[in-house]
């Protein structure tokens, strides 16, 4: 059984009788197609999420919830949201550690005059400040120091100028007592060393460990900040061999009565690992304040520690900008919000960050306000049960949020069945054949040498006398376990795929939708060859949708019942979904963004405020030409139109402008997005061509006209000829003529007598 359930998608039927039904081997599956067999008792563990302690995020609590227990199937992890709200006013415990080697001279010379500036800057950052001071030089052994000089390591430069050298002392406990940390301030006298690099590892180790003497407030209930000044590199494990330390670290406090650190000659330098260890567990962020000397070394080092919120700034040459330092330092820490976590090496654990209107894949959230939330979405999980999570089974860790909190992770490890428990197995049980085997989970473990269901039979091969009992009929046609399993000990032992009686059902045999049997879970489920479809498909292969059954799905929470889509006049459901009318969007058509009071014609002059008249967001809501509720105005190549929200269009003098909108997760805030550049302005009237038409429609309409006059002009004509004709004919009749011969007419023809031809007759 634990082995089934460690695949996150499978069960375990502990039914007793299961086997009867043709399941023999075949107990592990899916839960859906257990029921299907026929499977009542199934054990199946979830991952289970419970929030042990869950106050809201607020004056006192900057992350939410503080404290869960999950229970981690492997593959299955645990999903949470983690609330961070930077608190306003949070209190805040500041230690100030100074390197007080000879070259720090003018630096402490110009803190004590700065001393009151920087309990100053701290008021601004918050009311509930508290401050500390201490010191640090190095190790008074060769060869950090010389012998002759421990108690005056100053005699040649500036004799009576020094103290001796020390390695670290605590000379102010966090107080809120801004002039009892100035008088200190002011108290303290230089001192030296003769080798480079300090032993201020050595003095945050124990401002680290000294908790109690220190003074810090209790964990979780301050940020806790820790200033470390100085213009050298530091010492670290493994120096100390130089001058005979060979005992390592113990990252123990190992300050005395006059708080100093006595164990400075006897022990080694802190390796990095145990100082970001310390520093991590008493949740101390420092801020290294160094000269540009050594900047890169401490910036090298604040990117290592960047899970504790380390930070370095680079300090003046006299520490005169230390007071800015430390105010820059404070913001970038305070606006900060990242996660770190200390789970075993099993447990996987991934983030989602929602940083304003962004879902990023990261753990951190850079830029964030006073008293603005965000929010992070986890995955804690297991992939396998390995020894050592099946041996102690529990486990708690944090999950840190340096400066702001910690969340606390109380796992249970998910790695075998209940029944598998000393409380359920039954050792030589009865249901094992005369006991020879132990039952549990619904079967037996058989003893060495016993084979089948019940451990009854002596040998796993099929006998002649048992294949009758794996075959639906007598035919000696007929395969045993319809040619889809073995015959063992008279039962059929079914191969994968196949179950029922007599293996004679599969469920990898039905019709597939989109490469998936029935469509895949959603749609259906393939039961002994057939497609069982959910109520919202049809079909053989549940390829179809059941209109009918899904109309529900457009019906918005709070609509009137029987309402569609916020009314036919808003859009139509077609076939579950709702296709808006122009004007209307949303899942439901429930929003005008174009009507008047819309979101298109409340956006449209914050637009052109931060875009047309160059102003900025601030100054617009001064102005109140944008909502206090817009978060961001942004410009972008291209605008993305959904269900969810509209293009919108405004004018912009001759031209038009696109836009749309971004609703944050909770649907309150929302950010501008115009499309960049101008829409396409009118193009400009086609000068030539409305001349040329004037020209053609001046010319055509006189020549029609001259056509028309042309016309009737003919026409008038033709008429008065008609007329004449009429009247000539009217006339020609109306005469009456008598025939004469023309007196100018002369016969064409003229006879004449030959006379000679007269004689001779």
């Amino acid at each position: 059984c634990k082995g089934c359930i460690a695949k996150p998608q499978c069960a375990w039927c502990y039914q007793e009788d299961f086997t009867e039904l043709g399941n023999a081997v075949y107990r592990c599956d899916t839960k859906d197609d257990l029921v299907n067999k026929g499977c009542k008792n199934i054990s199946n563990p979830s991952t289970e999420l419970t929030n042990i302690k869950d106050v809201a995020v607020g004056a006192q609590y900057q992350v939410s919830p503080q404290q869960v227990k999950v229970k981690l199937r492997p593959g299955a992890p645990a999903r949470l949201r983690l609330t961070v709200r930077p608190a306003e006013n949070y209190p805040v415990d500041l230690y100030y550690l100074m390197d007080m080697s000879w070259s720090m001279r003018d630096d402490l010379s110009k803190l004590k005059g700065l001393a009151g500036k920087i309990a100053e800057s701290m008021a601004n950052i918050t009311t509930k400040f508290r401050l500390g001071f201490g010191s640090f030089v190095d190790k008074t052994v060769m060869p950090y120091v010389q012998p002759d000089f421990v108690d005056e390591p100053c005699r040649r430069e500036l004799p009576g100028a020094c103290v001796a050298t020390y390695g670290f002392k605590h000379i102010l406990s966090l107080v809120n007592n801004s002039k009892l940390f100035e008088d200190e301030v002011n108290k303290q006298v230089i001192s030296g060393n003769i080798d480079d690099p300090e032993g201020g590892f050595d003095a945050l180790m124990q401002v680290a460990v000294c908790e109690e003497k220190i003074g810090w407030l209790k964990r979780g209930t301050s940020r806790r900040l820790v200033v470390f000044v100085s213009d050298a590199s530091f010492h670290f494990a493994g120096d100390g061999k130089l001058g005979g330390i060979v005992t390592p670290n113990d990252e123990q406090c190992h300050l005395n009565g006059l708080m100093t650190y006595d164990k400075s000659n006897e022990m080694d330098y802190p390796t990095l690992a145990q100082l970001h260890h310390q520093l991590q567990m008493h949740q101390i962020q420092p801020i290294f304040a160094v000269t540009r000397n050594v900047s890169n070394i401490y910036k090298v080092l604040s990117t290592m520690w960047g899970d504790i919120g380390a930070v370095t700034g680079e300090l003046a040459l006299d520490s005169r900008n230390v007071v800015d330092l430390i105010q820059e330092s404070y913001d970038k820490i305070a606006s900060t919000v990242m996660l770190s976590h200390s789970a075993p090496s099993e447990v996987k654990i991934t983030y989602t960050a929602r940083c304003g209107n962004q879902i990023l894949n990261q753990k951190e959230c850079t830029n964030v306000g006073i008293g603005e939330k965000i929010y992070f979405d986890l995955e804690v999980g297991i992939e396998r049960c390995n020894k050592d999570l099946s041996e102690k089974k529990m486990d708690s860790f944090p999950v840190r949020v340096p400066g702001f909190g910690t969340l606390t992770v109380q796992a249970e490890y998910v790695c075998q069945c209940e029944c598998e428990g000393p409380g359920y197995k039954e050792e030589n049980s009865s249901r094992c054949t005369s006991g020879n085997g132990t039952y549990a989970c619904g079967q037996c473990a058989c003893h060495h040498g016993r084979y089948g269901e019940r451990c009854e039979c002596d040998s796993p091969f099929d006998k002649a006398k048992d294949v009758g009992k794996c075959k639906m009929t007598n035919s000696s046609d007929e395969q045993p376990c319809s040619g889809q399993g073995q015959c063992v000990c008279g039962r059929c032992v079914c191969n994968q795929g196949h179950y029922g009686e007599k293996c004679k059902c599969s469920d990898a045999t039905c019709q597939k939708y989109e490469k998936q049997l029935c469509g895949g879970p959603e749609r259906g489920a393939c039961v002994c060859g057939e497609c069982k479809c959910e109520s919202e498909f049809l079909g053989s292969n549940c390829g179809e949708l059941n209109c009918a059954g899904i109309q529900h799905r457009c019906h918005s929470p709070g609509s009137p019942r029987g309402v569609l889509c916020s009314g036919s006049d808003h859009g139509t459901c077609t076939c579950g979904q709702c296709t808006c009318t122009r004007k209307y969007s949303g899942k439901y058509c429930e929003e005008c963004p174009s009507c008047e009071g819309g979101i298109c014609r409340r956006s449209e002059d914050c637009l052109k405020c931060v875009t047309a008249d160059l102003n900025s967001l601030e100054d617009c809501k001064k102005l109140n030409r944008c909502e206090p509720v817009v978060k961001t105005v942004s410009v972008q190549d291209e605008i993305i139109v959904t269900q969810a929200n509209f293009k919108c269009e405004a004018g912009e003098g001759d031209c038009s402008v696109y836009y749309t909108y971004s609703f944050d997760g909770l649907g309150k805030r929302y950010d501008i997005i115009r499309q960049r550049g101008l829409g396409k302005p009118p193009p400009p009237p086609p000068i030539l061509q409305i001349v040329l038409g004037v020209i053609a429609g001046i010319l055509l309409s006189g020549s029609y006209c001259l056509c028309l006059v042309s016309y009737f002009e003919t026409l008038h004509n033709i008429s008065q000829d008609k007329k004449e004709v009429e009247a000539f004919m009217l006339e020609r009749t109306r005469a009456r003529w008598q025939k004469e011969k023309s007196p100018l007419y002369k016969a064409p023809t003229t006879t004449f007598t030959n006379p000679a031809y007269a004689s001779a007759e």
